[in-house]
């Protein structure tokens, strides 16, 4: 049995290392888009959080939609939090958060099955695909507006 094989028959490990890689990947855009040396990490964490809670979501079986939204809440939720803490705009953290979540392999399929041809197939995954970008611009919303409403009622 190979390295992938056992890896994807203990799912937390799988979980913690996909997070992992999928945080590295939203540093690497915190510092593409020219965070400060130390909010590079927090946007990393961000990423982090935001796809564990994705892929959390979508082993609990639950639809691919929600799971998107739950983790741009989360991601959303942490960037407020840091961008109090820290006293910098959320869209520092709330970026690179949320470049896990880009459903670009939804996008990609839907072009290949349309270039393939298969209009039905490219419609139904342009939906899906367009449903979850949808569910990670309203999970971030309303993660903004909680945030702003508790913060304002203090």
């Amino acid at each position: 049995m190979g390295f992938i094989e056992s890896l994807s028959e203990s799912v937390p490990v799988y979980m913690l290392l996909s997070s992992f890689f999928a945080g590295c990947a939203s540093a690497g855009f915190a510092f593409c888009f020219f965070a400060a040396p130390k909010d590079i990490l927090t946007g990393g964490v961000c990423g982090f959080l935001g796809w564990f809670v994705y892929l959390l979501a979508k082993n609990l079986d639950m639809a691919v939609v929600i799971s998107f939204g739950a983790a741009a809440f989360t991601a959303g939720v942490f960037s407020e939090i840091c961008a109090f803490l820290r006293r910098r705009p959320a869209l520092v953290f709330s970026v690179p958060g949320i470049i896990p979540l880009v459903p670009g392999g939804g996008m990609y399929e839907t072009m290949m099955a349309a270039v393939r041809g298969n209009m039905e197939e490219a419609g139904t995954r342009a939906f899906v695909t367009l449903c979850s970008a949808g569910a990670v611009a309203v999970g971030l919303a309303a993660a903004t507006a909680v945030c702003r409403m508790i913060h304002r009622n203090r």
